[in-house]
C-alpha cells in the first residue's frame, strides 16, 4: 500500500507542477512558440513516462496463461471492467478446474486472476467474452482477486496490483465503468472489505493527470498560435 501512496503522491506533485505552469503562461503571456512547443513535448513525455511504467511494471510480473485457456469468441463491447473475489480460499488451479471440470465450461470464467501474492496471471485475452457475470458476459471484463473478502482484507500486494491492472485496463477502456460483481447482480462480491470506491476514486486521480496534460496541450497550442 506504501507504494500506492507514493504513486498517488508523485500524480499529486505533478499535477501541481502542472497548475503552476499553466497560470505562469497565463500571467505572463511572453512565451515565444518554439519555447511552448517545448514545453508541450516535455508534458508528453512525463505522460508518456507514467503510462509506460505503469504497463512494464505489469507486464513483466503478468503471467499470460490465455493461449492456453481462451476459447471463447471476441467481445461485444466493453461497457464495464468488473471486480471479483473468489469467495474462498481457492488456488488458480482450484478456479480453473471448477470452471471447466464441474461447470463444464468450454473456458475459465474471468479474464484476470491476482493471488495474495499479488501475481496476477491473464487467464483470457482482453477482448474476449467470458462467464463472470450474468447478462454482462459480452460487455464487460473481469478481474478476480484470491480470498474471501466478506471475512478478510486483501493483502497490500493484491491491492496495489489490482490497482495497476484497473488503471490500465480503464486507459484501454476509458468509457467503461469500474464496478463490484455486485453492481451486476445480486451478490456481496467482491466483500465489504474491498475498498471499492477507495479504488475508483485513485483511478480517478490517476486521470486527473492526464487530463490536466491534455487541457494544458491544448491551451498551448492555442497560445503558440497566438504568438
Amino acid at each position: 500500500m506504501g507504494n500506492v501512496i507514493k504513486l498517488i503522491g508523485l500524480i499529486a506533485i505533478n499535477v501541481f507542477l502542472i497548475s503552476a505552469i499553466h497560470y505562469s503562461l497565463v500571467i505572463q503571456n511572453t512565451a515565444s512558440k518554439s519555447k511552448t512547443n517545448r514545453f508541450i513535448s516535455e508534458i508528453d513525455i512525463l505522460d508518456t513516462y507514467f503510462r509506460k511504467k505503469m504497463v512494464q511494471d505489469m507486464s513483466e510480473q503478468l503471467i499470460d496463461l490465455s493461449e492456453a485457456l481462451d476459447r471463447n469468441g471476441k467481445r461485444k463491447s466493453t461497457d464495464y471492467i468488473a471486480i471479483h473475489h473468489t469467495g474462498a480460499d481457492e488456488s488458480l488451479v482450484d478456479v480453473i478446474d471448477f470452471h471447466t471440470k464441474i461447470q463444464k465450461w468450454r473456458s475459465v470464467g474471468y479474464h484476470y486472476y491476482i493471488d495474495k501474492s499479488g501475481t496476477v496471471y491473464r487467464l483470457l485475452k482482453p477482448n474476449s467474452t467470458s462467464a463472470h457475470a450474468k447478462h454482462h458476459n459480452s460487455d464487460a471484463v473481469s478481474v478476480c482477486m484470491q480470498g474471501n473478502f466478506e471475512e478478510e482484507n486483501p493483502t497490500a500486494k493484491q491491492y496495489e496490483q489490482c490497482l495497476k491492472l484497473i488503471y490500465i485496463l480503464h486507459v484501454k477502456y476509458p468509457d467503461a465503468e469500474i464496478v463490484g460483481h455486485k453492481d451486476l447482480s445480486k451478490t456481496a462480491c467482491p466483500g465489504r472489505n474491498f475498498p471499492l470506491s477507495y479504488l475508483i476514486n485513485q483511478v480517478n486521480h490517476f486521470h486527473t493527470f492526464v487530463l490536466w496534460k491534455q487541457k494544458l496541450k491544448k491551451f498551448s497550442q492555442s497560445f503558440g498560435r497566438s504568438n
